[in-house]
C-alpha cells in the first residue's frame, strides 16, 4: 500500500490483505470500491479459470475475491449497487449450463445472499425484473448452493424489506417447474432440492393469511400430479415427493377429532391421501431386497422409503377426522404399522414415529380408534409377547434388551394415562388378565429402576444433613456428578487447585471430618469433627490423638487427572453401567435396521 501504484493481484498476493480490509484501511478501500476493481472481483468469483492457469487464479483469487465481497463493510457494498452492471455479472452465473463450478456456485450464491440481506429491497427489485429468472434457478436445480439462493430469495418474505416474494412467486411457474423436477429420468440429487424447496415454501407460505402459494399447492391438479410421481415406483420420488405431502398435512393438524366431515367433504389434499392408503400398505409389506450385516447379526433392512410413509401415516392421522380413522381401522393399516414396529427389533426411528401415532390415537377422542388399536390391531398382545421375548433375550448370555423395550414402556404408560379419562380402555385392559400380570410384574419393577436417583440419593454426611427441605431438593437437583460423588475422594489435590479455594470454603474429609475456614496465606484448613467441634490442628497432644485425624492441618497437593480405583468417583463405565439400567434402550446407530447402500439407512 505504500506504492503509487499496485495491482489487485500484488494486493491478494499480501498475507495481511483480509486483516487489512477488515480494518477499512482508506486507502485500500479507496482502491476496492473502484469499479473496475469491483469488476474484477465479480469475474474472479462467476468465471472459470483457463485450463491452464495456475494455482492462485483457480482458488485462491476466487477465495479471496469472494471474502472480500462478503466482509462487512458498507462502503464496499454501496460501491456495487451503485453500477447494475456488478449485478448482471453476478446473476450471469445463472445463464452457464449444467453441471456448472461447484466452487464458484457456492462463491456466488455466498455473495448475493449477503447482498440480498444487507440491501434486501434493492436487490429483490433487481431480480424481480430479471427475465426468466426462475428458470434459470430451475436449470440448476441439482446444485445445493443455487438452490440455496433461492430459499433465501423465497425467505425474504419474512422481512419487511421482502414482503410480496410470495405474490411476485406466483406470477411465475415456480410450483409447477418444481414439480416438474419429480421425473423420475432425474437424478436424486434433483428430487431432493425440488421437494425441500417446495416445503420450505409451504412453511413460509403457512404464516401468510390466504397465500396464493398454498391454493396452488393444494389445487386438484398439483395434488394428482405430486401422488402419479410419488407412486410411480422411483424409491427417491417416493421419499422426497412425500416430503411435501407431509408438509401440507401439517397444515391440517387439529386438537379436535371431526365427526361430521364426511370423505366426499375432504379437501383433495386429504382425499388423494386417504383414496391411496391400499398402495401405501402394499409399498410397506414389502421387504428390501438386500440384506445387510450389523452388529447384531444379518438383517433386512427397513428402508428410508417405508420409514417417510409411516411418517406419513402419523401426519394423517393428525388430522383427527374420523373417516380417515375409519378408513385407517378398514384398511389394516394400524395393524401393519405396529407390524413393522416388532418386527424391525433395531429400528429406534421407526419405534419413535410408531409411538408418536400411538399418542395421538390415545389421547384423541376417537374411543373407537382407540379399542381398534388395542384390540383390533392387538397392541396389548403384542407388547404382552414382546414383553416375554425380551425376558428371554436378556437371560442369554450377551444380555441384551430388545432395541423397543424403552419406547414400549413410555407406550403402556400412555395406555395407563388412557384407561383413567377412557372408560372403555379401562374396560379392555381390566378385562386383559396378560396384562394386568405384565404391569404388575415387568412394568413394575422397570418402572422401579427408572424412578430411582441416578447415582443414588444425597449422602448423609454431606454438609446440609438429611434436610428434606425445598430450598435443600432445589441445592441437590442443581449439583453436579463431581459434587455428588466426592465423598471419599481420598488422593490429593493438584498444587494448581489452591487458587480455587477461597477463605471459608467447606470440604469433606474422608477421616470422618469436616474441615473448614480455609486459611489462603498458609494454605491450611481448621478441623472438625462429625459432631461440628473444631479440633485445635496446632495442639501438642499425644500421639495417639494424632493418629485419629493424620490431616490436621495440611497444604493442598498433588492430584491426578483421573479419579484412583476406589475412590468413590464413578468411572465412565459406571456411567454406562447407571444409563443402561435406566431401561432406555437406545442402540448404537450402526445396530439401527435399515443401513444401505451410499446412504445409512434408518
Amino acid at each position: 500500500m505504500d506504492r503509487e501504484s499496485f495491482t489487485l493481484e500484488e494486493l491478494m498476493d499480501e498475507e495481511e490483505i483480509l486483516q487489512e480490509v477488515k480494518s477499512q484501511n482508506k486507502k485500500l478501500m479507496d482502491f476496492l470500491t473502484q469499479p473496475a476493481t469491483l469488476y474484477k472481483l465479480f469475474d474472479y468469483i462467476t468465471n472459470d479459470p483457463p485450463e491452464e492457469a495456475d494455482p492462485k487464479r483457480r482458488f485462491k483469487y476466487p477465495f479471496l475475491a469472494c471474502e472480500i465481497l462478503c466482509s462487512e463493510i458498507w462502503v464496499i457494498t454501496e460501491a456495487i449497487f451503485i453500477d447494475e452492471t456488478l449485478l448482471d455479472v453476478l446473476f450471469s452465473f445463472l445463464d452457464k449450463p449444467h453441471p456448472i463450478n461447484p466452487l464458484l456456485a457456492s462463491y456466488t450464491s455466498r455473495v448475493a445472499i449477503v447482498l440480498l440481506s444487507r440491501r434486501t429491497a434493492e436487490t429483490l427489485a433487481y431480480i424481480k425484473k430479471k427475465d426468466n429468472i426462475i428458470s434459470k434457478f430451475m436449470n440448476h436445480l441439482a446444485s445445493a448452493s443455487i438452490m440455496e439462493l433461492l430459499l433465501k430469495i423465497i425467505g425474504s418474505e419474512e422481512s419487511p424489506e421482502g414482503a410480496g416474494v410470495i405474490q411476485w412467486l406466483c406470477g411465475t411457474d415456480l410450483v409447477v417447474s418444481l414439480l416438474g423436477r419429480f421425473d423420475p429420468s432425474l437424478d436424486e440429487e434433483v428430487h431432493e432440492n425440488a421437494g425441500q424447496t417446495l416445503a420450505d415454501i409451504i412453511t413460509i407460505s403457512a404464516h401468510i393469511p390466504n397465500s396464493p402459494l398454498i391454493a396452488q399447492f393444494e389445487s386438484d391438479n398439483f395434488i394428482r400430479q405430486l401422488f402419479k410421481y410419488v407412486l410411480s415406483g422411483n424409491n427417491s420420488v417416493m421419499l422426497h415427493g412425500l416430503s411435501v405431502v407431509i408438509e401440507l398435512l401439517r397444515r391440517h393438524a387439529k386438537d379436535n377429532t371431526d365427526d361430521t366431515t364426511p370423505m366426499d367433504g375432504l379437501s383433495p389434499l386429504l382425499s388423494a391421501s386417504v383414496s391411496l392408503l391400499e398402495q401405501f400398505n402394499t409399498f410397506l409389506k414389502t421387504p428390501v431386497q438386500n440384506d445387510m450385516i450389523t452388529t447384531v447379526g444379518q438383517i433386512n433392512p427397513l428402508g428410508f422409503y417405508r420409514l417417510k410413509v409411516v411418517d406419513f401415516y402419523l401426519s394423517l392421522l393428525r388430522t383427527r377426522y374420523r373417516c380417515i380413522d375409519e378408513k385407517f381401522v378398514s384398511q389394516g393399516s394400524l395393524k401393519i404399522t405396529l407390524e413393522l414396529f416388532f418386527t424391525y427389533r433395531w429400528n429406534n426411528f421407526l419405534h419413535a414415529t410408531v409411538e408418536q401415532i400411538i399418542h395421538t390415537i390415545l389421547e384423541g377422542q376417537n374411543e373407537d380408534l382407540k379399542v381398534a388399536l388395542l384390540i383390533d390391531a392387538g397392541l396389548l398382545d403384542r407388547i404382552v409377547e414382546a414383553n416375554k421375548i425380551n425376558i428371554e433375550e436378556s437371560n442369554r448370555p450377551r444380555n441384551a434388551r430388545l432395541g423397543y423395550m424403552g419406547f414400549l414402556t413410555t407406550i403402556s404408560l400412555a395406555i395407563a394415562n388412557a384407561a383413567a379419562t377412557s372408560p372403555k380402555v379401562e374396560e379392555l385392559i381390566e378385562s386383559h388378565a396378560e396384562w394386568k400380570n405384565y404391569v404388575n410384574t415387568s412394568l413394575t419393577e422397570i418402572r422401579t429402576i427408572e424412578t430411582k436417583p441416578l447415582g443414588g440419593h444425597r449422602p448423609i454426611g454431606m454438609p446440609g444433613g438429611e434436610s428434606s427441605g425445598e430450598d435443600d431438593e432445589e441445592q441437590h437437583d442443581s449439583e453436579s456428578i463431581f459434587d455428588r460423588y466426592k465423598l471419599g475422594f481420598t488422593d490429593d489435590f493438584p498444587e494448581d487447585a489452591n487458587e480455587e479455594y477461597e477463605e471459608g470454603d467447606m470440604t469433606f474429609d474422608t477421616t470422618g471430618g469436616f474441615v473448614n475456614n480455609y486459611n489462603p496465606d498458609d494454605k491450611t484448613f481448621e478441623l472438625y469433627d462429625e459432631e461440628g467441634n473444631l479440633e485445635d490442628a496446632n495442639s501438642d497432644d499425644s500421639d495417639d490423638e494424632q493418629d485419629e485425624h493424620p490431616w490436621p492441618s495440611r497444604e493442598i497437593a498433588d492430584v491426578g487427572s483421573s479419579p484412583s480405583e476406589g475412590s468413590g468417583f464413578p468411572s465412565e463405565r459406571d456411567d454406562h453401567d447407571m444409563m443402561k439400567s435406566s431401561g432406555d434402550d437406545f442402540t448404537e446407530y450402526q445396530q439401527q435396521e435399515g443401513a444401505g447402500g451410499h446412504h445409512p439407512e434408518p
